[in-house]
Order: structure tokens, then sequence, then C-alpha cells
């Protein structure tokens, strides 16, 4: 099925049903006359979400977008995160819009389903937490950085990889650029750059002691101004 919204100006989708919302489809934000702004009031789910050039998509707040298809985001407009979260939902394998997004979330719903790979198309900036995979699921999912830039704003912990969450590094490079405290997340890199935006930030390899964190490429710790 698919779901168009074009009446122009501003329009707000509201989903009262059980999370993650009811199945909403494909869906798109087109212009009829004037061009159109979708704001979310709620939680919503779509199989893949079409912003058309000059139509701007708005999580508008806390709210959740859910989405599962092997290419389900595709921005020629304007997507605003606002302080929401974005969950890619897939089955199969599936590709990552290049954007900023506030949380984002890899199969982060508990389910019994095969495990997907999703793959990063561009840079990619979360402003909080990226969170890899759900401890209750069957199965693993994966996130493919690819030859991607990933970087990571938010603080305490902003990669959050579960027991059932892989992250593959390939030829890529992590960038943590938080001003405030941060954990830097145990896992494999590629290059790996702690490079905070402004001020002294302390930056603490791991989370708990006797962890690993290993980087295959170059490792880079300010930048001759913030450190």
């Amino acid at each position: 099925s698919s779901l168009t919204f074009l009446k122009g100006a501003t329009q707000t989708l509201t989903d009262s049903t059980t999370a993650p919302g009811q199945a909403l489809g494909r869906t798109g934000i087109s212009s009829n006359t004037t061009n159109t702004t979708l704001n979310l009031a709620s939680k919503a789910q779509m199989e893949s979400l079409l912003i058309n050039t000059s139509q701007v998509f708005s999580l508008n707040g806390s709210n959740t977008l859910t989405l599962g298809n092997t290419a389900p985001l595709s921005i020629s407009g304007t997507f605003t995160p606002s302080t929401g979260t974005v969950n890619y939902e897939n089955t199969t394998a599936g590709s990552v819009a290049a954007t900023t997004y506030y949380n984002l979330g890899f199969g982060t719903i508990s389910d019994s389903g095969a495990a997907a790979t999703y793959t990063l198309l561009g840079n990619v900036i979360v402003q909080s937490v990226l969170t890899i995979g759900n401890a209750s699921s069957t199965n693993s999912d994966i996130l493919n950085a690819s030859s991607r830039t990933l970087t990571l704003s938010g603080s305490g912990t902003p990669l959050v990889i579960t027991s059932k969450g892989t992250f593959t590094a390939s030829t890529s490079t992590v960038i943590y650029n938080s001003t405030s405290a941060t954990n830097i997340t145990a896992t494999t890199y590629n290059a790996l750059s702690l490079l905070p935006a402004s001020g002294s930030p302390t930056y603490t390899l791991g989370t708990a002691g006797s962890q690993t964190i290993r980087a295959d490429g170059t490792f880079t710790m300010g930048d001759g101004t913030n450190a």
C-alpha cells in the first residue's frame, strides 16, 4: 500500500495505536499547489518514507519513526530530526540514509526474525544515541559503516551495541565529538577520532574494566585546539 501527503502547508500525523504504530506502507511527501510540511505528533510506522524536493518531514519533538524496507528513507527535501528517534527494523539487508539523526536504532525492537545488515549509504551524524540490536531478539542485527564517516555527538555513551548487535567498521571513520564527558564504546573501529567540538571534555575508553578498543586504521585524539 502507499500513502502520499500532498495537501500543502503544514500537516500533522497522529497515531494512537500500540507501538510501533499502524503500518502505513510506502509513504511520500509531495507538493500540490504549495509545498508540504509533515510533522509527527506521535509515533509512526512506515515501510518507507520519500521526502520529495522542497518538502519537509519533522519528527517534531521526541516522537519515534519506525522504518522497514531495503531502502526505507529517501531525502530530496528536508528531514528534521528534532529530539526524536528513527528505528530501522528490516527483515532483510537494507541501507541507511545519509543525514543527521537525533536517536538512531537498528533492530531495536525484540523479534525472532532473521538477522539484518544495515549499511550506511553516506556520512551520518547522530546527535544523541545510536543503538544496535535488542538483547531479547533471537538473532543479531549488524550495522556496516562501509567507507563512510559516522559522527557521534552525544555525551555519556553515544554508541550502544547490545548482545544481539554487531558493528562492522569496514573502512569507515568514527568520530566522537561531544563537548561533555563521553564513554568510547568497546568495539573494533577502522579509523577512530576523538575530536571534541569545543572545550576539554573527558573521554573514557570503555564502559567497564577489561574491555578492548581496537582501531585498525588511524587513531586521532584532539585537533590541536580542543582536547
